[in-house]
């Protein structure tokens, strides 16, 4: 029975790290010899233990080319692209909703079967071959443009991979479909695999907006706009594995097709992986995790864990013995710890997993050399010839620690950040500070001169490096001083300061009353406690508090009430006083507390009262008083409404009045015009009659007057009527 094993080198004890390069673009070549199925096939398709002949193409030239997939997202860096159209279709970035390529051709009956529909366009790589194992295998990717809107309706393009040949179980495999979704026994369409059935194996490369109706979008994660896509196919198929058993040395034939479904129109391609069509061998290949080997076949004394792992696949049924030799300059049991010569996978194992144990001496002994190396195996139908591989074994490199800068601050608790930096070494690096924090980056806010310490190690964990930190804070606390407690008179101010020394950075003063100055002035209305505060960069404060006592309170008041023709009495409100000067308005004064003054001639006067304490707090209060003489009234006996600045208006006249009202009607009693007149200090104020009425002028003639005058002092209105002539 046929065996097959691989062997890895596993440098493996830390996480891998991976990184991609920058999408750009599909690029596909359907010129000669990538249109040659024999070139294709030998060149580009077939890899190890596989020997192929009898090539053929069935379909548009077109059909079928060389394509590389680098700078693309299609997930195969290069390989055969075969399509229903031309393989030009297949270029990015995704700008056409349905790219169509219709060559003509006619479909096939095999994808007829699968698809359930009708076939066109249909295009087959077919050749022999002859495995040298018990396993075929190959990866590909199936994209179209009939996604994602046709998803589900009668155009289910489909493609196949028919083998025919010996089946390893009994009996033959006749155009078996090999294309399957992972773990079923379902072909590969469109209406099978896509965002909504069988997803995990579907890869979106649509965006809104490039299809009226996309089911996709937007509960998938597809593509956000063309420039995000590289494939012209609307989507496609994750990276899959087409596997069969088969005996080796028999020979196979198998069938690639696809083909349009439903219709001869919307472009879909298989793209097949170059030098994945295998029937795998045995191999020891060299892995490598960076964390702890500088390449593929270097390993650092002391470091990580290295591993042999064994990996087979096919018959399961026996066990495997692997003759395993050692040589190499390195000495086993000086350098590495032994290892055994015969590696071991029993029954049902597909792979072993064996420890290098390299030891770490601390000793300047340059590269050394370590040959692991098997014997031939053999099995039914190939002999396998010896694998070697080549390791180097380097000195651990020293670790050295960056010297950290002491550094000074003004305030006690600013944030200081600072980085130890580690080199040499091998790996990434463990760094460790005093307070158990395990980051090469520390962020502190001391509030006094604090060290910080940090060690470090690399990968490796074999060599400790320290070093310290100091924080300096160089902060005094602030000191106020400020000005003793004041006392002033009622409406005078004060001038109050605060000095300071020490605090950090800028000082910012708060007096309570808006002023941010190192001085203030005040004028309390009354005892008032001002309140200093001062605040440093740092948010230290310092606060103090003076008193003001406002002495002697005055505060000037009073009404006035007129107690006859030309005189006012003056009532005293005042408070906290005990001295009284009135200023009368007209040059006379007095001293009395509620003097009763007697004018000259009526009119409004400005009235002012200025209260005084004992000890010269002074308050001065000044209202206007209306004095009032004997009433006289009259109205005239005739107007010129002529607009001549003469006579214009008609209205009533006198003194000794608070207020009248005039009523003005025509010959035959009608009411033509009324209006209120109030006697105001600076005069009489109302509406005069201008001889309009209901906006246009009155007839001259004679009219009559009714006015009832409300008289100062509280007297009862009088009733005055009379007669008057408008004269135009």
């Amino acid at each position: 029975m046929m065996r097959k094993v691989r062997f890895k080198i596993l440098l493996m004890s830390m996480a891998l790290g991976l990184s991609y390069g920058a999408i750009a673009q599909l690029v596909t070549n359907n010129n000669a010899p990538f249109n040659d199925p024999q070139y294709l096939v030998q060149n580009i398709l077939v890899g190890s233990g596989v020997t192929t002949s009898s090539w053929t193409l069935t379909g548009s030239p077109v059909s079928i080319g060389f394509f590389d997939g680098t700078n693309s997202n299609i997930g195969i860096d290069s390989g055969i692209v075969i399509t229903t159209g031309s393989t030009l279709n297949a270029h990015g970035p995704n700008t056409q909703s349905g790219t169509t390529g219709n060559n003509g051709t006619p479909g096939n009956a095999l994808l007829s079967s699968v698809s359930g529909f009708n076939t066109y366009d249909a295009a087959i790589l077919q050749f022999d071959f002859v495995p040298l194992s018990d396993t075929l295998r190959f990866n590909y990717v199936f994209g179209s443009e009939e996604y994602p809107e046709f998803v589900g309706g009668s155009v289910n393009d489909v493609f196949g991979f028919f083998l025919t040949g010996p089946d390893p179980a009994g009996g033959n495999y006749t155009d078996e479909n090999i294309a399957l979704i992972p773990g079923t026994s379902i072909p590969i369409t469109i209406n099978d695999v896509n965002c909504q059935a069988n997803s995990p194996f579907y890869v979106c490369n649509d965006y809104p907006g490039l299809h009226a109706v996309n089911p996709c979008v937007p509960n998938y994660t597809c593509a956000t706009s063309a420039s995000n896509t590289t494939v012209e196919y609307d989507g496609f198929t994750a990276v899959l594995t087409a596997e069969a058993p088969v005996i080796c040395g028999q020979t196979y034939v198998i069938k690639m097709a696809i083909a349009d479904a439903g219709d001869g129109i919307l472009d879909s391609g298989v793209f097949l992986e170059a030098g994945s069509f295998t029937s795998p061998s045995l191999e020891i290949t060299p892995f490598a995790d960076l964390s702890n080997s500088p390449n593929d076949t270097a390993l650092i004394e002391g470091c990580g864990n290295p591993s042999i792992e064994v990996t087979r696949s096919g018959n399961l049924s026996d066990t495997l013995f692997i003759p395993l030799n050692v040589g190499g300059t390195a000495t086993s049991g000086v350098d590495f710890q032994p290892l055994p010569d015969t590696l071991v996978i029993l029954p049902g194992v597909t792979s072993m997993t064996y420890s290098i144990n390299i030891y770490y001496d601390n000793i300047v002994e340059g590269s050394e050399i370590l040959v692991l190396y098997t014997d031939p195996i053999s099995t039914e139908c190939f002999t396998y010839d010896p694998v070697q591989i080549f390791l180097t074994i380097l000195d651990q490199p020293d670790v050295t620690l960056a010297p950290l800068a002491d550094q000074t601050v003004i305030c006690p608790g600013d944030t200081v950040d600072f980085q130890a930096t580690a080199s040499g070494g091998f790996g990434h690096y463990v760094y460790t500070w005093e307070n158990g924090l395990t980051d090469s980056l520390r962020s502190v806010t001391p509030l006094t001169t604090t060290t910080y310490a940090v060690e470090a190690t690399d990968t490796c964990g074999n060599q400790l490096i320290v070093d310290s930190v100091t924080v300096f804070v160089d902060y005094d606390s602030i000191v106020l001083s400020h000005s003793t407690d004041g006392a002033l008179c009622l409406g005078d101010s004060l001038e109050l300061f605060a000095q300071t020394s020490g605090g950090g950075g800028n000082l910012v003063y708060d007096w309570g009353t808006g002023g941010a100055d190192s001085t203030v002035t005040v004028a309390p209305t009354t005892d008032t406690l001002v309140t200093i505060q001062v605040m440093d960069d740092c948010g230290s404060m310092v606060d103090a508090q003076i008193f003001i006592s406002v002495n002697d309170y005055a505060q000037a008041d009073f009404n006035s009430q007129a107690s006859g023709y030309f005189t006012s009495s003056f009532l005293n409100l005042s408070t906290g006083s005990v001295d009284f000067t009135w200023q009368f308005g007209d040059g006379t004064s007095s001293t009395d507390a509620e003097p009763t003054h007697t004018y000259a001639n009526a009119g409004t006067y400005p009235v002012t009262l200025i209260a005084s304490t004992p000890l010269g707090c002074n308050d001065t209060l000044t209202r206007f008083v209306d004095v009032f003489s004997e009433l006289y009234f009259y109205m005239p006996n005739a107007f010129t409404p002529n607009l001549d600045g003469q006579n214009d208006y008609y209205a009533g006249l006198g003194e000794g009045f608070e207020s009248y009202s005039m009523e003005i009607f025509n010959r035959w009693g009608e009411l033509l015009f009324t209006s209120n007149f109030a006697k105001l200090s600076n005069g009489v104020f109302g509406t005069p009659w201008d001889g309009n009425f209901k906006g246009e002028p009155a007839p001259a003639g004679v009219y009559m007057y009714r006015a009832e005058v409300v008289p100062a002092l509280g007297a009862e209105p009088l009733i005055e009527t009379g007669y008057f002539t408008l004269i135009r």
